[in-house]
């Protein structure tokens, strides 16, 4: 009988990683649903630096070139001039494969 992917005992398995206090950290080979990421972003066109936080709402799609995401904006910091709207869904890619062969 094939298993179904569950996002429950993946969020389990890694509190417990966390709860372990493990010097090495947490390889994430992809994130879930309902994840909140925060990141420093650099506008293209002015330079300008902001701190943004967003949530995942789908994974896309991966494959050689890496992963990409649905996410919506959900915080901005009060003094940037971000072009991302708050509240607006954008894609975000990260440029590292989840498979192994495609970091070789």
């Amino acid at each position: 009988m094939p298993q179904t992917y569950s996002t429950q005992i993946t969020e389990q398995l890694r509190q417990r990683f966390s709860d372990a206090n493990l010097y090495r950290p947490l390889r994430v080979c992809r994130y879930e649903t309902g994840t909140e990421l925060t990141f420093e972003i650099t506008s293209v066109e002015t330079s300008d630096k902001a701190r943004v936080t967003v949530t995942v709402e789908s994974f896309v799609g991966g494959g050689y070139a890496g992963q990409v995401y649905k996410v919506k904006v959900t915080e901005i910091d009060d003094d940037a001039r971000s072009p991302l709207q708050l509240d607006g869904t954008y894609a975000m890619k990260i440029l590292i494969p989840p498979s192994g062969f495609g970091r070789i």
